[in-house]
């Protein structure tokens, strides 16, 4: 299990998510602040509290995990979120990135963990160089934003770049 779904701050709905919750992940091309972190959750705690779907309530949740990546989940058994509804979220995590200057829709940015266990963004192209120059190997820890459920989120997200989609970046 990871760490940030044992730190006691997590709302508990996070955790209570099912396995088959849609996710959302947007990953930051910097660390947010503690301060930053704490805005953005407050925002976007607001923003699931009243999030809805044609009408109805979504069972959803908002977290910042790492101060680095935004989490956007819902319970799609409890209520399906729409096009409409994705489009408001994908509104907020806009409104974000020009609150904070920050990126959040790169999605050929890639995050891995470094030698000290610090989280590092390098766009795909350089990602793929230093991994066939050696710097980074199959033991690297990379994260992987395209998945989209809870239970991925826990099983298949921070993983070794043997175990993920970049494994095909290394030369053969």
């Amino acid at each position: 299990m990871f760490s940030f779904l044992k730190n006691k701050t997590i709302k508990k709905e996070v955790t209570d998510l099912p396995d088959d919750a849609r996710v959302w992940i947007y990953q930051s091309n910097r660390q947010f602040t503690k301060g930053e972190t704490q805005e953005i959750e407050s925002i976007g705690n607001r923003f699931v509290s009243s999030w809805e779907a044609h009408g109805k309530p979504l069972t959803s949740m908002f977290k910042v995990v790492y101060n680095r990546f935004i989490f956007i989940g819902t319970d799609e058994n409890k209520g399906v979120a729409t096009g409409c509804s994705i489009d408001s979220s994908v509104q907020l995590i806009k409104s974000i990135e020009k609150m904070y200057d920050v990126d959040l829709m790169d999605k050929m940015l890639i995050g891995f963990r470094d030698l000290r266990n610090d989280i590092q963004t390098l766009p795909l192209s350089e990602f793929g160089a230093e991994l066939n120059r050696g710097k980074l190997n199959g033991e690297t820890i990379v994260f992987n934003n395209v998945i989209n459920s809870w239970g991925d989120i826990k099983n298949k997200w921070e993983v070794p770049i043997k175990n993920s989609w970049h494994k095909q970046l290394m030369e053969s």
